[in-house]
Order: C-alpha cells, then sequence, then structure tokens
C-alpha cells in the first residue's frame, strides 16, 4: 500500500514539474517548502543564541533567513546545513505521521496533523516573518490546511499531507539548481556556498552531501514505516 502511494505521489510530482501549469499547481507546495527550509535556520539560529532573527519570502518562491550570531564557524555551518537537512527530515517525519495517522496507538489523525502544521506556521509568523508577501502566503497556506476538516476536502486531507511530506522530504533533489549554479549572485549566496566560505570545501561538495543524506533519510523512513 505504501509502495504505490508513494509512486502515485512521485510520479503525480514528476508529470506537474514538466509542464507550466503543473508548475504553477506546484507553487503552494514549493512556499510551504521555503517556509519549512527557512524556518529550519531559524530555529536552528535560535537554539545556538542567534538575536534578530528574521524571514522573509520572495515572488519567485526562495527565501532568506536573515540573524546575527557571535562569529563561530562551527554554528554558522550547522545554521547553514540546517535548511536543507531540516527540511528534509520534517518531509520525512510528515510521511510517516500521514501514513500512520488514525491507527491504533497513533497520537495524531489526519486532522490533527494538518492543525498542527497550519498552527507552527502560525507561530513562524509571530516570531519570524516580517515581509508583507511572506506573511500573507504562510497565512493563507496555515489556513487552508487547518480549513481542510471543515471543507469538502476533508477526505484528502491525508493524501494531501502525502504529497506535502514527499515534496518537503526531497527538498534536496527538486532543488538540484544549487549543484550546477555557478557565479551568478543567487548562487553566491546559496547555503552551499555558505559552507563553502566556512569549510573550503567546495559548494557542490555540500549539495551533494546534502542530497545523499536527504534521500537516505527518506528510504530509511519508508523503510521503517513498511516494516511496520
Amino acid at each position: 500500500m505504501i509502495s504505490r502511494e508513494l509512486a502515485f505521489v512521485l510520479g503525480l510530482s514528476f508529470f506537474l514539474s514538466l509542464f507550466p501549469l503543473g508548475r504553477t499547481i506546484l507553487f503552494p507546495f514549493q512556499i510551504f517548502t521555503t517556509w519549512a527550509h527557512e524556518c529550519c535556520h531559524a530555529l536552528t539560529a535560535t537554539i545556538l543564541g542567534g538575536s534578530s532573527i528574521k524571514i522573509t519570502i520572495a515572488a519567485n518562491g526562495s527565501g532568506l533567513t536573515h540573524y546575527n550570531i557571535v562569529p563561530n564557524r562551527i554554528k554558522k555551518g550547522i545554521i547553514s546545513s540546517a535548511g536543507y537537512l531540516g527540511t528534509s527530515a520534517l518531509g520525512c517525519a510528515i510521511f510517516y505521521l500521514t501514513i500512520h495517522a488514525g491507527q491504533p496507538h497513533s497520537l495524531f489523525t489526519p486532522r490533527t496533523l494538518a492543525i498542527s502544521l497550519s498552527a507552527m506556521m502560525g507561530i513562524s509568523l509571530l516570531f519570524w516573518m516580517r515581509n508583507a508577501l511572506g506573511f500573507f502566503s504562510i497565512l493563507l497556506l496555515g489556513t487552508a490546511l487547518a480549513s481542510l476538516q471543515y471543507s469538502d476536502f476533508n477526505r484528502y486531507t491525508q493524501t494531501i499531507l502525502l504529497f506535502i511530506s514527499i515534496q518537503t522530504a526531497l527538498n534536496a533533489l527538486f532543488d538540484l539548481r544549487t549543484l550546477f549554479t555557478l557565479g551568478s549572485s543567487k548562487s553566491n549566496t546559496s547555503d552551499a556556498h555558505a559552507m563553502q566560505k566556512l569549510f573550503i570545501l567546495p559548494h557542490w561538495f555540500w549539495s551533494l552531501s546534502w542530497l545523499v543524506l536527504s534521500l537516505f533519510m527518506m528510504y530509511e523512513t519508508v523503510k521503517i514505516t513498511s516494516s511496520r
């Protein structure tokens, strides 16, 4: 059952990504992934003693997290890596909880999981989101998730959450452009380039490492979920 669901979601994601209309349909999921990515940066920076933390989301779906922290190469490296790896971990967690939602001994149902994600989005608006576009786009997504229980789409909540989990968990895979962008102003501000400045190793090494770890996390999650 899990294999069929996973194959369907992966196939649908790939199919939609081939066409302009499909990419438009996927855009809200891209915004969700960007939100998760930047919140992982922000949460890690907070845990490590950062201050003046703020998140902005641009119209093209990209995001940026600003923070101040005492100069420390290790801390900055952890914060930079937290974006991709934290997002993949969140996607895996959503996948696992979605598959088991409503089963005996499960703490979540599809409805409570959707509401929990909506609440997390609301909290991020209060503490970190600092531009109007980011604020209203995340507010809209959070409201849409929370309203699933009251709409005709309630029966599809589990499928929607599964789709979100795949899009989020494979964030590093779907953002392979970081492996190949060279010299542009955008690429020079990527997390991989930040790691290159901190630890000398080239940006593609960090991008590839995050990709491999993301795929490994997803593989292990599917294996554990299937075994149970």
